[in-house]
């Protein structure tokens, strides 16, 4: 019931603020889920990941991340590719690609998380490891069914542990060494 207070508060205070678009989104990503639990193991598993990747950026917004490259070098990269590759679309790809350097991805969001004690370690290379594979277009899982669940459970647990500290919920407060991200 903690938690549920919580996204309550959590709703009402963005109602409040006029913000309605944040709640909307989180719930909707739990509806992804609960849909996809109803279709396949393999569509659980590519819904959960994903709804754990949507999480953690929400947690990130209005946030400055550190990137790895400065914008400056950034700058510097694609005046480089776009004075010396001719071929159109290997240019728009590497443009394209310098353009995401700029933004953290979503692994270096999660560890930063996990520093901070919001999630673990080993669930963060769960999420790698099944993202990496369901989101690529394969249909089964490689791990024996007691080790793909054991993955499986891991994003869930995440699931709900990003939920709950979106929401300054009951468990994200009970940890002393970590942030509010749901303000």
């Amino acid at each position: 019931w903690d938690f549920f207070a919580s996204y309550l508060r959590f709703l009402a205070q963005r109602e409040d603020r006029g913000d309605p678009s944040t709640p909307a989104e989180l719930t909707r990503l739990h509806d992804e889920v609960i849909g996809a639990s109803l279709v396949s193991y393999w569509t659980f598993a590519l819904t959960t990941a994903s709804a754990v990747e949507g999480i953690s950026k929400m947690l990130s917004i209005g946030r400055p991340e550190p990137c790895d490259f400065t914008a400056a070098t950034l700058v510097a990269a694609k005046r480089e590719v776009r004075s010396s590759i001719s071929d159109r679309v290997l240019r728009n790809r590497l443009l394209g690609f310098i353009g995401q350097l700029g933004r953290p991805s979503t692994g270096d969001l999660l560890a930063r998380l996990a520093s901070a004690g919001i999630v673990t370690k080993d669930e963060c290379a769960a999420w790698m490891k099944l993202r990496n594979h369901v989101s690529h277009g394969h249909l089964d899982l490689p791990w024996a069914p007691d080790v793909a669940k054991e993955y499986v459970d891991k994003l869930v647990a995440m699931l709900y542990k990003l939920t709950d500290a979106a929401v300054d919920g009951p468990y994200a407060r009970r940890d002393a060494h970590t942030t509010k991200c749901g303000a």
